[in-house]
């Protein structure tokens, strides 16, 4: 035995790895006792770590799953409890080394016929049992207590021996992981794509656990599975599977949010392995771990091997823990990116499609541009926009991208048939991943472009106001549709659906307009010429009476002159108007000198002025400058704004009409101190049928200041109101000098 302890002291000076020391170990103690076999149980924590045989001249593994029973039952567990060692003297029929026997075989015997003689000695360091020896021989007495108290001498030293090799392995291989976990961070950086990402974890884990195989599995909460989006294994691929929580192991780690594990060798046989466990694994031995992040579960990590006898000790479920946690924050990372990236995508087609479609009314264009655009960001084979017919209730496409998209346009689809009469018809989204195994889908539209096959329809419907009016579809993405697809599809439906709401309501308006076109087209017709003639009658008639009739009669028939003027003045205001608002070019431009205009407007208003007694203040220099101008467009501007001042201003009160040269126009300001414009009215001042009441309770017809702004702008002017509420209103207007 003093070989034994030389032996045993050179292994503690020197600290060498674990599995030499063993090999020497259990050498030395099989020759000290003529044994014919042996096997050592090294522990940690007071579970199985490593453990080892020796067998005809050399030392080898053996899988750990096995050695769980030895603590579970039979001579080992009861040398542990006891913590001294026993020997059998016979092993026949002996149950304690029956269960200690079995273990270390690859299959059952048949029959319990063993025999021979045995001890098994608890070694016993820093009073934790470190590790179990345990020596065989065929004969029945061969090994005795004089071996068991032989080995008892240096017990102790051969514990000692055996937990510092361990530490000092553990803390070798500690570092040597530490080293990986920071290479694996690195590998696992958060500015790549996401399925590089996952490739590149499950090949950190293959290397950090030394495995033959690992997969990833993520939570797709919108569909409420998790789908395997990364993996490798030697032999098969299964990316795409889908698991439930609850279901198979990886199921239950999600749904119960902790590590698990299952081995070949002690949780199932090849022959028959637990279904609720073996669920989307086709490997013996697999070690499951949570990806989770800030206390949101973002999928399953698993380690996989295909050997049985693999066993996922501690240090492995520690570093696929730490891994795991690395890997939750980049994965985190990189999806909060993405999402990020899609939604500013979204955003910016958004924009631009409503950028586009507001440039113009024509709505074959703009489902044009739509299904374009649709088609490229859901990166889709074909898109088609469909719009109810109000008198038949058939689907009519009005517009398709893509493959197939001439075929399409013009097709009808009966309502409620196909899968955009179905989505229509129950007004939400309906998402056909395989048209092939659903008998609404419409052939007859693919049976005239044989050039393209439709695979899978996303189709949802256009609704406003709660009414149907048509539907977008998308058709062929690969993968398949998603709520995400879904929920972007909805939102340019409802984009589409207010596009032809927009339509609806400007052919409306347009059909107003041309009503109200045509009204004043009438009116101005029929009161333009019996005007005409009054004024014409008027001027007879004064000049048939004579002086006398004439002096007496001079007032009334001036009052009369004056009303149908401005009658005339209204109905050229409307039809000027229309003109100018349809792009007519009405001026006729000459040289005038505006001073004389300003004198011409006055005395057309000098009746009404003296008999509300309002003082009337005109102000320009010596030189002003001719403009090139319409006289009478301009003379009538000038007429508006002094009856519109005369008419607010309160008796006894104050107009005045300014001119102000400048180097490049004429400015002219009419200023009156009436009341003012109050706020409500000031920006829509200028605009057709704006009323604002007198005190008087007199009110405009609403054309003046409207036929104002266009005739000014008519001449490359401009016109606005200066002043506020409660000091009278000034209207500036300019004229171009060239």
């Amino acid at each position: 035995m003093a070989a034994l302890s030389t032996i045993l002291g050179d292994q503690l000076q020197s600290a060498i790895s674990l599995s030499p020391l063993v090999d020497h170990l259990l050498s030395t103690a099989v020759r000290t006792v003529d044994a014919e076999g042996g096997s050592l149980l090294v522990l940690e924590e007071g579970h199985p770590s490593h453990w080892f045989m020796w067998q005809r001249g050399g030392v080898r593994s053996l899988p750990l799953p096995r050695a769980r029973s030895l603590l579970e039952r039979g001579i080992v567990r009861h040398v542990i409890r006891q913590r001294r060692g026993e020997w059998l003297q016979d092993l026949t029929g002996d149950p304690r080394w029956w269960d200690a026997f079995i273990a270390h075989l690859p299959s059952p015997p048949t029959s319990p016929l063993v025999q021979g003689s045995a001890l098994c000695m608890p070694l016993i360091a820093y009073r934790r049992v470190v590790a179990v020896l345990m020596l065989v021989h065929s004969r029945p007495g061969h090994i005795g207590p004089q071996h068991m108290a032989l080995l008892a001498e240096n017990a102790a030293q051969a514990a000692t021996a055996i937990e510092v090799a361990r530490l000092y392995e553990a803390v070798r291989r500690g570092a040597e992981q530490m080293a990986a976990l920071y290479d694996g961070a690195l590998n696992l950086a958060a500015d790549q794509p996401l399925d590089r990402l996952l490739d590149a974890l499950v090949a950190q884990t293959m290397e950090l656990l030394h495995c033959s195989g690992g997969a990833v599995y993520l939570w797709r909460e919108a569909e409420g599975h998790l789908e395997l989006v990364a993996m490798f294994d030697p032999e098969i691929d299964l990316r795409g599977t889908c698991v439930s929580p609850g279901e198979g192991l990886v199921g239950q780690v999600f749904a119960q949010g902790d590590l698990l594990a299952v081995e070949e060798s002690l949780d199932w046989d090849a022959s028959a392995a637990p279904s609720d466990l073996n669920i989307g694994l086709p490997v013996p031995t697999a070690l499951a771990v949570p990806l989770a992040w800030q206390g949101r579960f973002l999928g399953v990590l698993v380690a996989t091997d295909r050997a049985p006898e693999r066993h996922f000790d501690h240090d492995d479920r520690r570093l696929l823990t730490l891994l795991a946690n690395q890997a939750a924050a980049a994965i985190a990372s990189v999806q909060l990116h993405e999402q990020t990236h899609r939604k500013l995508q979204e955003l910016t087609f958004l924009n631009e499609t409503i950028r586009d479609i507001t440039a113009t009314l024509d709505l074959d264009q703009i489902f044009s541009v739509l299904t374009a655009r649709i088609k490229d960001l859901l990166g889709i084979e074909a898109c088609s926009i469909a719009l109810v017919d109000r008198e038949t209730g058939d689907l009519v496409f009005r517009a398709a991208s893509g493959g197939g998209a001439k075929t399409v346009v013009g097709e009808r689809v009966p309502w409620g048939e196909g899968i955009a009469g179905a989505a229509a018809k129950l007004a939400r989204p309906v998402n056909v991943p395989d048209v092939q195994r659903d008998e609404r889908f419409y052939s007859k539209i693919d049976e005239k472009q044989p050039s393209f096959v439709t695979h899978s329809i996303l189709a949802v419907p256009m609704i406003s106001r709660g009414r149907v009016v048509g539907v977008v579809e998308g058709l062929n993405k690969a993968g398949g549709f998603d709520r995400e697809d879904e929920r972007l599809l909805s939102a340019l439906a409802n984009l589409a659906a207010s596009v032809v709401e927009n339509a609806d309501l400007v052919a409306a308006q347009r059909q107003l307009e041309q009503l109200r076109e045509n009204l004043t087209n009438m009116i101005i017709h029929d009161l333009r010429s019996p005007m005409g003639t009054i004024l014409n009658s008027l001027q007879m008639l004064k000049q048939a009476l004579s002086d006398q009739q004439a002096e007496q009669h001079d007032h009334l028939i001036e009052l009369a002159s004056r009303a149908a003027r401005r009658v005339l003045n209204l109905v050229e205001s409307l039809l000027d108007v229309s003109r100018l608002e349809a792009g007519h070019d009405l001026v006729q431009r000459e040289p005038v000198f505006l001073p004389d205009l300003i004198q011409s407007a006055a005395e057309q208003m000098a009746l009404y002025r003296t008999r509300k007694r309002i003082r009337l203040e005109m102000d320009w220099p010596e030189a002003v400058p001719v403009v090139t101008a319409d006289r009478e467009m301009i003379e009538r501007v000038l007429v508006n704004l002094l009856d519109n001042a005369f008419k607010f201003t309160p008796s006894g009160g104050q107009v005045s009409i300014q001119v102000v040269p400048s180097q490049d126009a004429l400015l002219v300001r009419v200023r009156d101190t009436g009341p003012g414009i109050p706020p409500e009215h000031r920006d829509h001042i200028f605009e057709k049928f704006t009323y604002v009441r007198a005190q008087s309770g007199v009110r405009g017809s609403g054309l003046g200041l409207a036929f104002c702004r266009l005739a000014v702008e008519a001449h490359g002017g401009r016109i606005w109101l200066e002043n506020g509420e409660g000091d009278g209103a000034s209207f500036v207007f300019t004229l171009p000098l060239t």
